[in-house]
Parts: C-alpha cells; sequence; structure tokens
C-alpha cells in the first residue's frame, strides 16, 4: 500500500517541487493448522499418513500434503498480505482439510473432509487480523496470542476432530 502526496508550485517563472510524501507499508498475517490422527486395531507408532488441505475458492493456494508426526499432524502455515484481499477491508477464504487414501490395502482410510473459512479483516491501522474462523460451520474464536487452530467440528457435529484409520478391515 503506497499513499503519495506531492504539490508542485510556481515562483516567478520557475517550476519548483514543494512537497513530496511516500509512505509504504505491507500488512500480513498468518494461520496454521492442526490435526490429530489415531489408528484402530493397531499402534500408530512411526507410521506415517499423508494429508491435505486446499484451497476451495478460487483462490491460487495450491494443494499442499503433509504427514503425520506420531499422533500430531501440522500443516504448513498459510500467509495474507493485503493484496490477498484485492482492495476490500474483509475476505473469507474457504479450504478443504483431508486425508488421502493409505497406501497400505490393510488400512481403511478416513474419509472425512472438514470444510474451514479463514475471514481476514484489513484494521484502520494498517495492519491484517484473521477475525473468523469456521470449522464445517462452527465458529472459533482466535487462540490468544496465536494463529494456530486445531480442526474441531462444531459440537452437534456428527465427525470426530480426529482421522482415524482401521487396520486390518477388509
Amino acid at each position: 500500500y503506497t499513499t503519495s502526496l506531492g504539490y508542485t508550485g510556481t515562483q516567478g517563472s520557475q517550476e519548483e517541487a514543494v512537497a513530496s510524501f511516500e509512505n509504504t507499508y505491507e500488512a500480513s498475517t498468518s494461520i496454521t493448522f492442526k490435526a490429530t490422527k489415531s489408528l484402530k486395531k493397531q499402534t500408530l507408532g512411526s507410521r506415517k499418513f499423508d494429508f491435505y488441505i486446499k484451497g476451495t475458492d478460487g483462490t491460487n493456494y495450491s494443494e499442499k500434503t503433509v504427514q503425520n508426526n506420531g499422533a500430531d499432524i501440522t500443516f504448513d502455515e498459510i500467509s495474507y498480505t493485503q493484496n490477498d484481499l484485492k482492495g476490500v477491508s474483509e475476505k473469507t477464504f474457504k479450504y478443504e482439510i483431508g486425508e488421502k487414501t493409505p497406501t497400505d490395502t490393510s488400512i481403511t482410510g478416513d474419509t472425512s473432509k472438514y470444510k474451514v473459512s479463514v475471514t481476514v479483516s484489513k484494521n484502520n491501522n494498517g495492519t491484517l487480523n484473521i477475525t473468523k474462523v469456521t470449522v464445517d460451520g462452527g465458529t472459533y474464536e482466535k487462540a490468544e496470542n496465536t494463529n494456530i487452530y486445531t480442526i474441531k467440528p462444531p459440537a452437534n457435529s456428527e465427525k470426530d476432530a480426529t482421522f482415524v484409520n482401521t487396520y486390518g478391515a477388509s
């Protein structure tokens, strides 16, 4: 965002620049999503599974894949700048989070898909904030001093907050 102020005055037959100011700032914010993984009928141990997050609202956010570390799944940080708002003061970005089909055919994968919306707002002081996060329609308040959200469906949902696979299913 750039603001310029300029003034050219004349004094006699000469033009001279009286004042020119240019202020530039780049506002940004970010969010990180976390989820958990479990395996029924076997211990999870060091088994690795692939999870994805992808933009679903026509944004340029390409699908990204991460693997679990034990029961923990941490997706890459998603950053937003004022350019992402495209001139408006608030915009909602939509994503889908899920698990890719396991390559081990003895494991039945979890087919849950979570619909996540992130609303980013521009403040009057030149900063951006994440003002609302929804997962499958449930709203979450921003955690204190962090932009890390754990994927949880709303309380009235039948979904579980954990991706669960079953070992030895046929």
